[in-house]
């Protein structure tokens, strides 16, 4: 997709490619896959800015550079939808809580707003559409 699309419009693709998926079984993510998703947000960019941006409060830091850490192996494909559901946690609460600080919080903010959508980006390749009426029901 082309990048000058705006956030809103962006927002409403991923929601048009929610009830897309809804419509096809998700397939299940196996541990080792889910470990797969795991790196390769960990390998985004955007992860690396928000890490060493020295904002996020630790507990939330801890989680996401412990991503992994949030299944086990006997998770199965279990483990996939909960991670998809932490991350998004763990992002949404802090940028809400950075927004309202300084000035430098709007910026991290943003940045982790930029990684949400990355990181659904990659969530989507391993089918997560369907999690999305999950992530509303909760």
């Amino acid at each position: 997709g082309s990048r000058s699309t705006s956030m809103a419009a962006g927002g409403k693709a991923l929601v048009d490619l929610a009830h897309l998926r809804q419509q096809k079984s998700c397939s299940l993510v196996t541990y080792e896959q889910t470990l797969v998703c795991i790196n390769k947000i960990k390998n985004l960019p955007l992860f690396e800015q928000v890490v060493t941006s020295r904002q996020l409060e630790k507990q939330a830091l801890d989680r996401l550079v412990h991503l992994e850490q949030i299944c086990a192996p006997e998770d199965g494909s279990r483990a996939f939808p909960k991670v998809v559901r932490a991350l998004r946690t763990i992002i949404s609460s802090q940028i809400f809580l950075q927004w309202r600080g300084t000035q430098a919080g709007k910026a991290l903010a943003s940045l982790l707003d930029r990684l949400l959508a990355r990181s659904n980006e990659v969530f989507e390749q391993y089918g997560a559409g369907s999690l999305d009426s999950d992530m509303q029901a909760s």
